[in-house]
Protein backbone atom coordinates (compact mmCIF):
# COMPACT_ATOMS: atom_id res chain seq x y z
CA UNK A 1 0.00 0.00 0.00
CA UNK A 2 2.14 2.83 -0.96
CA UNK A 3 1.02 5.93 -0.18
CA UNK A 4 -1.17 4.92 2.35
CA UNK A 5 -0.60 5.66 6.23
CA UNK A 6 -1.53 3.01 8.95
CA UNK A 7 -3.16 4.51 11.72
CA UNK A 8 -0.83 5.06 14.72
CA UNK A 9 -3.13 2.70 16.64
CA UNK A 10 -2.22 -0.19 14.34
CA UNK A 11 1.45 0.68 14.50
CA UNK A 12 1.04 1.02 18.61
CA UNK A 13 0.08 -2.19 18.64
CA UNK A 14 2.69 -3.66 16.04
CA UNK A 15 5.16 -2.55 18.84
CA UNK A 16 3.39 -4.10 21.91
CA UNK A 17 3.13 -7.49 19.96
CA UNK A 18 6.76 -7.10 18.78
CA UNK A 19 8.17 -6.30 22.20
CA UNK A 20 6.08 -9.18 23.84
CA UNK A 21 7.46 -11.29 21.73
CA UNK A 22 11.51 -10.08 22.14
CA UNK A 23 11.04 -9.35 18.23
CA UNK A 24 13.15 -6.32 17.10
CA UNK A 25 10.74 -2.91 15.71
CA UNK A 26 11.15 -2.31 12.21
CA UNK A 27 9.19 0.30 9.95
CA UNK A 28 11.01 0.02 7.12
CA UNK A 29 7.94 -1.59 5.21
CA UNK A 30 6.37 2.31 5.61
CA UNK A 31 8.68 3.68 3.31
CA UNK A 32 8.26 4.65 -0.35
CA UNK A 33 10.62 2.48 -2.33
CA UNK A 34 11.49 5.68 -4.33
CA UNK A 35 10.46 8.70 -2.09
CA UNK A 36 11.45 7.36 1.44
CA UNK A 37 10.08 8.38 4.29
CA UNK A 38 7.04 11.15 3.66
CA UNK A 39 6.63 13.62 6.99
CA UNK A 40 3.40 12.01 8.02
CA UNK A 41 5.45 8.60 8.37
CA UNK A 42 8.14 10.00 10.07
CA UNK A 43 6.36 11.25 12.75
CA UNK A 44 4.10 8.26 13.78
CA UNK A 45 7.39 6.49 13.41
CA UNK A 46 9.26 8.72 15.66
CA UNK A 47 5.93 9.03 18.35
CA UNK A 48 5.98 5.23 18.34
CA UNK A 49 9.68 4.71 18.75
CA UNK A 50 9.48 7.49 21.63
CA UNK A 51 6.99 5.07 23.31
CA UNK A 52 9.10 2.28 22.93
CA UNK A 53 12.10 4.26 24.63
CA UNK A 54 9.96 5.01 27.59
CA UNK A 55 9.27 0.85 27.91
CA UNK A 56 13.07 -0.15 27.04
CA UNK A 57 14.13 -0.10 30.39
CA UNK A 58 11.30 -2.46 31.53
CA UNK A 59 11.76 -4.70 28.61
CA UNK A 60 15.48 -4.95 27.51
CA UNK A 61 17.37 -8.35 28.73
CA UNK A 62 13.78 -9.61 29.90
CA UNK A 63 12.86 -13.20 29.82
CA UNK A 64 9.51 -14.46 28.23
CA UNK A 65 7.08 -16.39 29.98
CA UNK A 66 6.38 -19.28 27.44
CA UNK A 67 3.38 -21.68 28.05
CA UNK A 68 4.21 -23.43 24.34
CA UNK A 69 6.85 -24.31 22.68
CA UNK A 70 6.52 -24.81 18.80
CA UNK A 71 9.60 -26.93 16.66
CA UNK A 72 10.36 -26.38 13.60
CA UNK A 73 12.94 -28.33 11.40
CA UNK A 74 16.48 -26.55 11.30
CA UNK A 75 17.26 -29.05 8.55
CA UNK A 76 16.45 -26.49 5.87
CA UNK A 77 20.01 -24.57 4.56
CA UNK A 78 18.09 -21.50 3.97
CA UNK A 79 16.14 -21.44 7.23
CA UNK A 80 13.02 -21.01 5.85
CA UNK A 81 9.94 -21.18 8.24
CA UNK A 82 7.48 -23.37 6.92
CA UNK A 83 4.14 -22.40 6.24
CA UNK A 84 2.38 -24.21 9.06
CA UNK A 85 3.97 -21.68 10.98
CA UNK A 86 1.74 -18.91 10.34
CA UNK A 87 -1.29 -20.56 11.29
CA UNK A 88 0.00 -22.22 14.61
CA UNK A 89 1.49 -18.17 15.11
CA UNK A 90 -2.00 -17.10 14.48
CA UNK A 91 -4.00 -19.30 16.66
CA UNK A 92 -1.85 -18.95 19.54
CA UNK A 93 -1.80 -14.96 19.02
CA UNK A 94 -5.74 -15.18 18.85
CA UNK A 95 -5.80 -17.28 22.33
CA UNK A 96 -3.51 -15.42 23.97
CA UNK A 97 -1.25 -17.61 24.79
CA UNK A 98 2.67 -17.27 24.83
CA UNK A 99 4.66 -19.05 22.43
CA UNK A 100 8.57 -19.40 21.39
CA UNK A 101 9.32 -21.36 18.23
CA UNK A 102 12.40 -23.39 18.71
CA UNK A 103 14.53 -25.69 16.13
CA UNK A 104 15.46 -29.07 17.37
CA UNK A 105 18.32 -27.94 19.48
CA UNK A 106 16.04 -25.22 21.27
CA UNK A 107 15.97 -25.17 24.56
CA UNK A 108 12.53 -25.77 25.60
CA UNK A 109 12.85 -27.66 28.58
CA UNK A 110 14.89 -24.50 30.52
CA UNK A 111 11.86 -22.45 29.42
CA UNK A 112 9.35 -25.10 31.28
CA UNK A 113 6.70 -25.10 28.84
CA UNK A 114 3.77 -26.71 29.35
CA UNK A 115 2.99 -27.90 25.80
CA UNK A 116 5.17 -28.78 22.66
CA UNK A 117 3.76 -28.81 18.97
CA UNK A 118 6.03 -30.73 16.76
CA UNK A 119 6.07 -29.40 13.37
CA UNK A 120 6.54 -31.86 10.85
CA UNK A 121 9.30 -32.77 8.09
CA UNK A 122 11.45 -31.84 11.38
CA UNK A 123 15.19 -33.75 11.83
CA UNK A 124 14.51 -36.16 14.28
CA UNK A 125 18.31 -37.73 14.32
CA UNK A 126 19.86 -34.98 16.89
CA UNK A 127 18.91 -35.93 20.47
CA UNK A 128 15.21 -34.42 20.42
CA UNK A 129 13.76 -37.66 20.58
CA UNK A 130 15.12 -38.94 23.68
CA UNK A 131 14.69 -34.87 24.78
CA UNK A 132 11.04 -35.11 23.84
CA UNK A 133 10.77 -38.43 25.71
CA UNK A 134 12.09 -37.13 28.80
CA UNK A 135 9.86 -34.16 28.59
CA UNK A 136 6.62 -36.05 28.20
CA UNK A 137 7.73 -38.47 31.11
CA UNK A 138 8.31 -35.55 33.22
CA UNK A 139 4.62 -34.44 32.32
CA UNK A 140 4.78 -32.68 29.20
CA UNK A 141 2.70 -32.46 26.64
CA UNK A 142 2.80 -33.21 23.21
CA UNK A 143 0.88 -32.19 19.71
CA UNK A 144 2.83 -34.29 16.95
CA UNK A 145 1.80 -32.72 13.60
CA UNK A 146 1.49 -34.38 9.97
CA UNK A 147 4.81 -36.48 9.64
CA UNK A 148 5.93 -35.77 13.55
CA UNK A 149 3.18 -38.52 14.19
CA UNK A 150 5.55 -41.21 13.29
CA UNK A 151 8.08 -39.80 15.99
CA UNK A 152 5.46 -39.92 18.41
CA UNK A 153 5.15 -43.73 17.68
CA UNK A 154 8.66 -44.28 17.64
CA UNK A 155 9.24 -42.46 21.30
CA UNK A 156 6.67 -45.05 22.21
CA UNK A 157 4.20 -41.82 23.71
CA UNK A 158 1.19 -42.47 20.53
CA UNK A 159 1.30 -46.23 20.97
CA UNK A 160 -2.78 -46.47 20.36
CA UNK A 161 -2.70 -44.54 17.08
CA UNK A 162 -2.82 -46.72 14.18
CA UNK A 163 -1.46 -44.77 10.67
CA UNK A 164 -3.28 -45.86 8.13
CA UNK A 165 -2.08 -43.23 5.09
CA UNK A 166 0.31 -39.76 4.37
CA UNK A 167 -2.90 -38.22 5.43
Amino acid sequence: DFGGLKPLESMQNDMYDAMMNSFGISYGDHMHPTAGFENAVASQVAAVMKEKMAYEPYTDDSQNIVEIGVIIPSNDRMRKIPDYIKGVSRMLKELKLQYNVYDETGDFEKDCVKLIIIGENANFECDLKERLKKYIQNGGKAVFTGSAVELGKEIGVLDYIEIVGKD
